[in-house]
């Protein structure tokens, strides 16, 4: 077994991006939102926790220039960057925004994690991951809170367990 994180192609983010926006619920365009998940790409727990980070510093001036309508969040260390757009997504939206944001990625050292559609209202809706490790839950949903509840449960009884 591989201790590899899974990686999706180009055609892969369009293609499963276009089934995700299949099943998306009709979210009114002033509550939509969606994230958009960027990772390093090699795991280093040295990476300071800020803009700092080595990839930031790469990242920054790429989505300066690509004038994207995004708010992005250099979170740095080991978690990379998110970043926001206010938009109900479509199928054009996808083939438009997803190619940009992982030769982004590629040429900062990141990997486009994917995508999720977080709108804030209503909130106790599902979001909706397209990645190909985003699990994305909704704390307000019952569903999310209940994913909130395990993870945890199985926390607490590992630190018991120890």
């Amino acid at each position: 077994m591989s201790d590899e994180v899974p990686t999706w192609t180009l055609d892969e983010h369009l293609r499963r991006g276009e089934e995700v926006i299949g099943l998306l619920p009709t979210v009114e365009a002033d509550y939509a939102r969606v994230c958009f998940h960027l990772n390093p790409a090699d795991y280093n727990e040295e990476e300071p926790w800020s803009e700092e980070a080595s990839y930031n510093q790469i990242a920054k001036p790429l989505f300066d220039a690509a004038r994207l309508p995004l708010s992005v969040d250099y979170v740095g260390g080991t978690s990379g960057i998110e970043a926001w757009e206010n938009v109900v997504p479509t199928v054009e939206w996808l083939h438009e925004r997803i190619p940009v944001l992982v030769g982004l990625a590629d040429r900062a050292g990141l990997q486009f994690g994917g995508w999720s559609f977080e709108p804030r209202e209503p909130r106790d809706i599902s979001y909706f991951s397209c990645g190909p490790t985003l699990d994305v839950v909704n704390r307000y949903s019952p569903e999310g809170q209940a994913a909130i509840d395990d993870l945890i449960a199985s926390s607490t009884s590992k630190a018991v367990d120890k």
